[in-house]
């Protein structure tokens, strides 16, 4: 990891002092707590805790839209996260407003509208939903958007130098603080995209307090030859997230280590998983060439075809599998780190699968999502499905339960 702090003229180095400690179980599972270089290390060998997923989701409801009630219909929902009272926010691109249902999933009021000015938007990236506010992330307009749980406008928020995108996280941290996490591709280096993450921490004025950045990483080619791709189709991907108690959780992917850093900068914890990267099964590859082949058959054009075999070429080298490409940390502190899918696997596994940590940093085990996207929120998992027949979205809400004894999760 870069790191650039830009109050001091060198990085200091917060010393934990803690006692050596591990366990191990006759499944092969260990784990222990050490210091290394005065940084807290936590390392996991011999596999994860549990071999079964450790997650089950109930579904408990569908959000109400009533086609006579004109503001509870949601065109292009995305994303949507809980309140402490159990009340659902729904961020919609096709109206530029976040939807509010009520804990029985009736449509409650709406926050804010398509416009310019404040409490208006342009695009709508819901970011937070706590303490009685609403932060919602508008690229179009690069700002951040303060508001209160009713609607009322606070204020907004902008970053100078730093373009926002629809990747991009922005948190409150403490005292007026504010947390920037973004993807930053170095364009640079063409036909390869090199990318990496870059967290920085704003003072309550607008000045840089310090700035952190992954490694940068091969994550894609431009061009499909062969001679232009060094990391195969199966990639890690760099990630960062943030969490209110801890800081900034940041990984590269393709290594199995996770580096926390506090609000100053400096490195307090390294996670480390001390397992060799998942090989391409030989039922993921044959699905990749049987597509590829077909789409070689099919193609209609020889730019086309030419662009489909270089495809096939990569897809026959052998590889292994990044170690996760996105990082969630949520309410609980576990972490969730998404594993990768080939790049042109048309077809995604119904279910997003991540392996979790727990909150100090032990492998636990995976968890497969009920359906491919959504949102992790309170303990419940909140999805956006669309209806086979109208195409019409249908937000679903699933109440998680821990399915092993020994998981401290609420």
């Amino acid at each position: 990891m870069k790191r650039f702090p830009r109050f001091f003229s060198r990085l200091t180095i917060v010393i934990l002092v803690s006692a050596c400690s591990s366990r191990s179980d006759e499944t092969g599972h260990s784990f222990r707590i050490f210091e290394e270089n005065g940084i807290q290390v936590a390392e996991t060998t011999g596999g994860p805790k549990y071999s079964d997923p450790i997650f089950a989701y109930e579904e408990i409801l569908t959000l109400e839209q009533d086609e006579e009630q004109e503001e509870s219909l949601l065109y292009r929902p995305y994303i949507f996260m809980m309140d402490e009272e159990g009340m659902y926010y729904v961020a919609d691109f096709g109206t530029n407003r976040i939807a509010v249902f009520d804990q029985s999933g009736k449509y409650s009021h709406s926050i804010g509208r398509q416009g310019q000015g404040p409490g208006e938007f342009r695009s709508v990236f819901l970011q937070s939903v706590n303490a009685g506010y609403v932060s919602v992330l508008d690229t179009h307009q690069q700002r951040i958007s303060i508001l209160t749980y009713d609607g009322g406008f606070v204020r907004h928020i902008s970053f100078s130098g730093e373009r926002l995108d629809l990747e991009s996280r922005v948190y409150e941290g403490p005292n007026g603080t504010n947390i920037l996490l973004r993807r930053i591709d170095h364009l640079e280096h063409r036909p390869k995209i090199i990318s990496s993450w870059r967290a920085l921490v704003y003072s309550a004025d607008g000045e840089i307090l310090c700035e952190v950045e992954t490694e940068p990483v091969h994550t894609m080619t431009l061009s499909p030859t062969l001679e232009a791709t060094t990391g195969g189709y199966y990639q890690g991907q760099p990630s960062a997230a943030y969490h209110s108690g801890k800081g900034v959780v940041m990984s590269t992917g393709t290594e199995p280590v996770l580096t926390w850093f506090n609000l100053k900068g400096e490195i307090i914890q390294s996670i480390r998983l001390n397992i060799p990267p998942e090989p391409v099964s030989p039922d993921e590859r044959s699905t990749l060439i049987a597509r590829l082949d077909q789409q070689i058959e099919e193609a209609q054009s020889p730019v086309m075809e030419a662009f489909r075999i270089e495809q096939k070429k990569i897809a026959e080298i052998p590889e292994t599998k990044g170690y996760w490409c996105r990082l969630v940390v949520d309410d609980a502190g576990f972490i969730w780190a998404q594993k990768p899918y080939p790049y042109y696997l048309d077809e995604y596994p119904e279910g997003s699968t991540f392996l979790i940590f727990s909150p100090e940093g032990e492998y636990l085990g995976i968890t497969v999502l009920p359906t491919d996207w959504g949102t992790i929120s309170r303990g419940h998992f909140l999805s956006i499905d669309s209806d086979e027949e109208t195409g019409l979205p249908i937000p679903t809400v699933y109440r998680m339960h821990p399915t092993v004894s020994g998981l401290d999760y609420e």
